[in-house]
C-alpha cells in the first residue's frame, strides 16, 4: 500500500528529483558544448593532410 505523504513533502520530493534530473542534464549539456568547442578549436588548428605533407618536405622531389 502506498503511504500518503503530506503535500509539501510530496511536492519537495517530486520537485527535488525533477530539479536534480534537469540540473544533471544541464551539466551534461554544458560539458558536451565545452567538448564540442574544444574539438572545433583543435580541428581549426589541425593542418590539412596536403599542408602536413608540405611541412614534412615530402614535395622536395
Amino acid at each position: 500500500m502506498i503511504k500518503k505523504l503530506p503535500v509539501p513533502a510530496l511536492a519537495h520530493y517530486l520537485g527535488g528529483t525533477e530539479n536534480l534530473a534537469l540540473s544533471q542534464r544541464g551539466v551534461e549539456l554544458k560539458l558536451w558544448i565545452i567538448g564540442l568547442a574544444i574539438q572545433l578549436k583543435v580541428e581549426k588548428h589541425r593542418l590539412k593532410p596536403s599542408e602536413l605533407l608540405k611541412k614534412r618536405g615530402r614535395n622536395n622531389e
